[in-house]
């Protein structure tokens, strides 16, 4: 209903009246009815402040998050009574309740007797949620693992109701054992009773010792923020900074002095009123180099640098460069250098990096900042174009495919692909927080200089429902990535053919970034890409004509336009960083226009350069 409700029929008696609003909460009266009544409620907004302050202090990168509204508690464990509770609804085989808990005792998942291709769970009965505005549920609980060896297999899994639910995530046992850790997950409450479920799964149980957990706690809240919450307000030491609709910040590094103790305060505006919460911190911000940038030339590498500024007063000395080239330490160079050769380099793909190492006055231990990463470079000549990669060599060095940061998921499939192999992306072992990229070697379209370039390939998504998980396509040309194509893991898909033109970044070489990235891969089962292809389409001759005479036909033509200009890819990026391709007329660059709801930024790219950037509107 609205802000008005009337029961046309009541028996005179006394009632409890709840009003459940999202933006004011749960409002309860009591009252007593014996004739006509007007009933008044005056709710007070709901105003939850910043939650989970956070900062980088090396880097002044401060965060925080939407304060959730906790409305219930569904399940609630620890097992210090030394038995199994009453919301245990089953316990399978090898499960007890034993001493080395986090506190005291814990669930314990033993190796013995052993089993082998094993399937053995305990299952809770989390209860009913009573506030109907609840609409995600949070499981919290502690994890410990005792290993013995890594021979086989074996895995604990976290899944929610019942027997045929996908796993919430899953850890393993291949990486050894593991202290306690504290262990949070966020999903969509579904308004159904829930079940809770810890499921041991493996090969041989004799590979482990044991599988502890402890402290499970369920609640059941509100997070989506009031309609009327204006922004955040963001200040250092009582002085305001910014303003920002999004949940995190860069604090200016010019007032974070090495060693400086500071206040940074996030208030939550709504009409008339805020919230605020605050964080005390001893500044660790070590200033890192203005840009780096990186060249190779006939087999000789170059890095160069901006020196970064330290503001006045600062404790910190700075002693020279640390130059890494591949993850590996190449050279120390002095604190006047503002760059390094690089001679006798390695022929294949190469990222160079360069911290600022500093101590402080008179002496201590060294001091590196936040290291800056150059774009990556090549030290060889690019493939030259027709390019297919069908991945039936079954090796990503076959054709020289590396990835940023490291390899991660990323895995040659034998039977998955659409004709038989295929490179994938898979959502397990269960990753938070996550980027991985599967880079190309560079290729060259030197050789065709009246064509298109396409770029074409197979993709398809297996998923567990909507999710925070992405699969971006981008070209790096004209020293810089741009994005082609952007994915987002709602519902499963098969093998879909994309194809692109490329035509606008040939002119020099170019390379592919295929990246997956999301805050949480346990709703991803895996992204799937075969049949990678850069082809030239060359442009026919125009003009045609024939003329037929007694001794024959003639036949005339003209030359193809080689230059005819292209439309030039337009991506306007909100703040959640989904773009919308528009295409635009090359004349018409002076009048692009745009409208939406949100602050957004435009980048426009020409021919592969950056011509304009950061229109904000």
């Amino acid at each position: 209903t609205g802000n008005q409700l009337t029961f046309p029929a009541v028996w005179n008696g006394r009632y409890q009246l709840k009003v459940y609003s999202p933006n004011y909460g749960l409002i309860v009266d009591t009252i007593t009815i014996y004739n006509d009544t007007i009933v008044s409620l005056f709710p007070q907004l709901l105003t939850p402040s910043p939650g989970e302050l956070k900062i980088d202090t090396t880097t002044a990168r401060l965060a925080w998050r939407i304060q959730p509204i906790y409305l219930d508690t569904l399940l609630q464990v620890n097992f210090n009574e030394g038995t199994w509770p009453a919301s245990c609804v089953n316990h399978g085989a090898n499960w007890s309740v034993e001493q080395s808990g986090q506190d005291s005792l814990s669930a314990r998942f033993s190796w013995s007797p052993q089993l082998t291709n094993y399937e053995s769970r305990i299952r809770f009965a989390t209860g009913q949620v009573i506030n109907p505005l609840s609409n995600k549920i949070r499981i919290r609980f502690d994890l410990k693992l005792d290993n013995y060896a890594t021979t086989n297999e074996n895995t604990m899994a976290v899944e929610i109701n019942g027997y045929s639910s996908s796993p919430l995530c899953t850890y393993s046992n291949l990486n050894g054992s593991f202290d306690w850790r504290h262990e949070s997950i966020i999903v969509d409450y579904s308004y159904q009773t829930e079940y809770l479920s810890f499921v041991a799964r493996g090969v041989n149980s004799n590979d482990i010792n044991y599988w502890y957990i402890d402290n499970i706690l369920i609640d059941a809240f509100y997070v989506d923020p009031s309609p009327c919450f204006e922004g955040y307000n963001v200040s250092l030491d009582g002085n305001y900074i910014l303003t920002t609709p999004d949940t995190t910040c860069v604090l200016p590094s010019s007032l974070l002095a090495y060693g400086t103790e500071h206040i940074a305060t996030v208030c939550a505006m709504y009409p008339g009123d805020s919230a605020c919460a605050s964080l005390t911190f001893a500044s660790g911000y070590l200033p890192p180099v203005d840009d780096a940038w990186a060249t190779v030339t006939e087999g000789t590498g170059y890095v160069g640098w901006v020196p970064p500024p330290l503001p006045s007063g600062t404790i910190l000395n700075k002693l020279g460069y640390e130059v890494v080239r591949n993850d590996s330490l190449i050279s120390f160079a002095e604190q006047s250098a503002i760059g390094y050769t690089d001679e006798g380099i390695p022929d294949t793909a190469l990222i160079y990096g360069v911290t600022v190492c500093y101590n402080t006055f008179p002496g201590g231990d060294t001091l590196r900042s936040r290291m800056v990463l150059c774009d990556t470079v090549q030290n060889s000549d690019a493939m030259m174009i027709p390019f297919n990669e069908d991945w039936s060599a079954m090796s990503f060095e076959d054709n020289n495919w590396i990835f940023d940061p490291s390899q991660g998921n990323w895995s040659i499939t034998p039977t998955s692909g659409k004709s038989g192999f295929c490179a994938a992306f898979n959502g397990t072992p269960v990753f938070s927080e996550y980027s991985y990229a599967m880079l190309s070697p560079y290729f060259s379209a030197s050789l065709f200089d009246c064509a298109d370039i396409l770029l074409s390939f197979d993709l398809k998504l297996l998923c567990n429902g909507t999710s925070e998980n992405h699969f971006d396509v981008d070209i790096f040309a004209g020293g810089q990535w741009i994005p082609l194509h952007q994915y987002q893991a709602q519902e499963s898909f098969e093998w879909t053919p994309v194809s692109t033109d490329i035509t606008l970044w040939n002119s020099e070489p170019f390379r592919l970034r295929f990246k997956a990235w999301g805050n949480n891969s346990s709703l991803l089962g895996s992204w799937m890409m075969d049949n990678i292809r850069i082809d030239p389409v060359c442009k026919a001759p125009i003009g045609l004509t024939l003329n037929q005479a007694t001794e024959g036909i003639t036949l005339n033509w003209e030359a193809p336009d080689c230059l005819t200009s292209k439309t030039v890819p337009l991506f306007i990026r909100p703040w959640n960083g989904i773009p919308t391709d528009v295409r635009v007329n090359e004349a018409s660059l002076s009048f692009v226009s745009a409208s939406g709801n949100g602050l957004a930024s435009l980048k426009i790219y020409n021919a592969g350069r950056l011509k304009s950037e950061n229109y904000s509107f």
